[in-house]
């Protein structure tokens, strides 16, 4: 197999940060005029476990420490059919929209931004490129295999519980809508 090949079989991890409300989700970056959005997350290291490697990702891509928050039950897989890659993004509930993001690395991300997760491309027929008032375009290709699984788990989760998801049986879930 080609390096490509190889390339797009090694399995990526990610973490999705959500405010505190559970209605916006940190999107970064990347440094090509034509980069789409998307998650903080990178490809895995031989013999790194999944949550090591979400948590690793997302501290060179934002500076914030996730690794004694993440959860294994807190997660989204997706593997693309053409590939077969895996792509798994760890949940990160509660995380302060004014914390100050910043690379590890220069070069790799361009912008970071808080985005709303009602906003966010869900279906493949949907409008992944979004235009600007003022010309400029954002593109959300990488966001939309997650986003509908995304909003079921904010649905299962109680914001007026803090961060306990499932719903409990005396009180029905709601949302601000």
């Amino acid at each position: 197999a080609t390096f490509n090949e190889y390339k797009l079989k090694v399995p990526v991890m990610g973490v999705i940060l959500l405010d505190a409300e559970l209605e916006h989700c940190l999107l970064v970056k990347g440094m090509k005029a034509n980069a789409s959005w998307g998650f903080p997350k990178g490809k895995r290291d031989k013999g790194e476990k999944d949550i090591d490697c979400a948590a690793r990702e997302v501290l060179e891509e934002t500076n914030f420490d996730a690794s004694e928050l993440l959860k294994e039950e807190w997660s989204i897989e997706v593997t693309t059919k053409k590939t077969g890659q895996r792509t798994k993004l760890y949940i990160l509930p509660g995380v302060d929209k004014a914390t100050p993001f910043e690379p590890r690395c220069r070069g790799e991300i361009s912008e970071y931004a808080w985005f709303p997760v009602e906003d966010l491309p869900a279906f493949d027929g949907g409008n992944k490129v979004f235009t600007e008032d003022d010309g400029s375009r954002h593109n959300f290709f990488k966001v939309q295999p997650f986003t509908f699984a995304l909003r079921e788990w904010i649905k299962k989760s109680r914001p007026d519980q803090g961060l306990h998801p499932g719903p409990s049986p005396s009180r029905p879930c709601q949302f601000p809508s």
